[in-house]
């Protein structure tokens, strides 16, 4: 952790004592960031960057397109510049409270975000606000405030392949696997699921190796979350 917080510029001692950065290193420049102060956001943070949640740095070949699906505040998408300064980086955050901070953290290092969700097919979202940014979650509604693009335009956008996908979009995940030929065109991914009352992590498996996938790695992070990473 220790190392990572170095390489990227940021203070660091202990996880509990860690502050929000005000700028970080990335290709040897520095950036400013502006983060919301939420508990959320620094356990996110250390998670992320410092832990190195969803395995960027050791990856096998550097991904050439990368597709962030839930952003938040740009965390992921920075790390990810870190690692690959020469990737396409696309962000998709519906939280419109954040386009302050999107702008700000994203726009110097090259990143192209868009304040949408996504979805297995193009309509409108209304945005459920609960605890801190990172518990944010979307409803489909056809008069809904956000725009949601499909999973198919996201990857049309970035040049028809997905080299590497990270997915975090607290519950919306489940309706994502609906866009199965969309799936095909894309070669990892790294995926928070989320559990109700109806869905088990076997169901999140399953739903990837009917996609083409194969796991990688489960790590079960909560009673009710986890991680799978997956490979075609």
């Amino acid at each position: 952790m220790r190392r990572r917080a170095h390489r990227l510029g940021i203070s660091f001692v202990r996880r509990k004592t860690l502050k929000l950065p005000e700028r970080i290193r990335i290709d040897g420049r520095w950036h400013p960031v502006d983060f919301p102060n939420e508990r959320g956001i620094r356990h996110d943070l250390a998670s992320l960057w410092l832990l190195d949640e969803y395995r960027l740095e050791s990856l096998d070949d550097a991904p050439q397109t990368i597709l962030d699906i839930g952003g938040n505040a740009g965390l992921f998408a920075l790390l990810a510049r870190h690692f690959y300064p020469d990737a396409t980086i696309h962000v998709y955050e519906p939280n419109p409270d954040l386009i302050p901070t999107l702008q700000r953290n994203l726009d110097l290092p090259r990143i192209t975000w868009f304040c949408e969700a996504i979805g297995p097919e193009s309509g409108r979202v209304d945005v459920i606000r609960s605890g801190d940014t990172n518990q944010t979650r979307t409803r489909r509604a056809d008069d809904g405030a956000v725009v949601m693009r499909s999973l198919d335009e996201a990857i049309q956008r970035l040049g028809g392949t997905v080299d590497f996908a990270k997915i975090d979009c607290e519950g919306s995940e489940w309706a994502l696997f609906e866009s199965s030929e969309a799936w095909q065109r894309i070669r990892r991914v790294a995926m928070e699921y989320h559990l109700d009352d109806h869905k088990r992590p076997e169901d999140a498996i399953a739903a990837l190796s009917s996609l083409g996938f194969t796991l990688d790695e489960h790590v079960r992070s909560g009673a009710d979350f986890g991680l799978l990473f997956a490979h075609r």
